[in-house]
């Protein structure tokens, strides 16, 4: 009996490392539980390292993603924090109008790991309430976001896992290095999917002290890790050039980011999977709060994570990143493997329902 051939819907072939880590991930649930995955880039060139078939349907080319779809028995859709207008008014437009061609194909369709975020607009409450429905199964991320598409639908999903937040702890040397992810602010306002404009010169400035004066008071030099090369180098070159202690700044692929992330006493991090990177090598971190996932994380996590709003000054952001030096890393989430279960749960019923069992 042939395996069922699932479809991958994600922001897969983006410049995010985050993104690819997720669907390299999933993409491994699916082979072990007897599906064929393909994961449906947006670009022609994923950046992904995983071992598998890989389709190309453009970010905006709806025929091809027919195509596709045409060609497979069911669709996961996500993970990742999709269901959000956080990032502009294109964003739940461009995934949910993906989800809808699976829907009118009917396609079995399931949703794993997702985050879901603010939904500020009437018109997106409206697209995820018509279209983010009936799925064969489906799992979130974190409490927030199950009760954040309880509101949106009427239907609470499982608590699942981000796929890469389930992977085993990794044992990685840490270096005297501070370790810094930094990206752009979302703008609502703005128009290009995943387009953010830079921060403002002065934000950069407060930055660049509060990691001097970290740096320079545990004696550490400063590592920038590039998680989004196409938003985050210009942003770490124009903070390195602004400080007195030696930075280097790190362009890393997918299969090196985790470690390189841990390579150091403490890590402080725009990015989710920075902060994914920080609990799977044991590292502190301070999450600068630029979305509600970041918070989420931290709760999940509790001890040797401490969230703050990206626009705190470089006092308060230099003491937070004091205190959790001298304390211990994190520990972890404790039901990990509960959640992951959850996860691996909704991807065989998917794999079920696409094989017409």
């Amino acid at each position: 009996m042939s395996r069922p051939r699932i479809a991958v819907l994600g922001w897969i072939g983006s410049s995010n490392l985050g993104d690819e880590l997720i669907a390299e991930q999933v993409a491994r649930m699916i082979d072990e539980a007897g599906g064929e995955p393909s994961l449906v880039t947006i670009s022609e060139a994923s950046r992904t390292d995983a071992l598998h078939q890989i389709r190309h349907a453009g970010a905006l080319d709806t025929f091809g993603l027919l195509r596709e779809l045409r060609r497979h028995d069911g669709v996961l859709f996500g993970g990742g924090g999709l269901i959000q207008d956080e990032t502009g008014p294109l964003n739940l437009p461009f995934h949910l109008t993906r989800l809808g061609v699976a829907r009118l194909l009917r396609r079995p369709w399931a949703a794993i790991g997702l985050g879901v975020g603010d939904v500020r607009r009437r018109s997106g409450r409206l697209l995820v309430r018509t279209i983010a429905r009936n799925p064969v199964a489906g799992s979130v991320r974190d409490e927030d976001s199950a009760n954040r598409l309880l509101a949106l639908t009427g239907t609470r999903p499982e608590l699942g896992i981000d796929p890469v937040l389930a992977q085993p702890p990794r044992n990685v040397v840490a270096t005297d290095h501070l370790v810094v992810s930094l990206r752009p602010m979302n703008s609502p306002s703005q128009r290009r999917l995943a387009g953010q404009p830079g921060p403002a010169p002065s934000q950069i400035q407060t930055w660049a002290k509060a990691i001097d004066d970290i740096a320079s008071t545990a004696g550490l030099g400063v590592r920038f890790v590039t998680w989004d090369d196409e938003h985050d180098h210009a942003i770490h070159e124009a903070a390195a050039a602004q400080l007195r202690t030696p930075a280097e700044i790190v362009r890393p692929k997918a299969a090196d980011v985790i470690d390189l992330m841990g390579s150091g006493q403490l890590v402080i991090s725009m990015r989710y999977h920075g902060a994914v990177a920080a609990v799977l090598t044991r590292r502190p971190a301070l999450l600068l709060d630029y979305s509600p996932k970041m918070a989420a994380i931290a709760v999940d996590v509790g001890n040797g994570v401490t969230c703050l709003h990206p626009t705190a000054p470089a006092e308060q952001l230099s003491a937070a990143a004091r205190a959790l030096l001298d304390g211990p890393p994190p520990s972890g989430v404790s039901n990990v493997e509960q959640r992951n279960e959850v996860n691996r749960r909704v991807i065989r019923k998917l794999v079920d329902a696409a094989s017409g069992r």
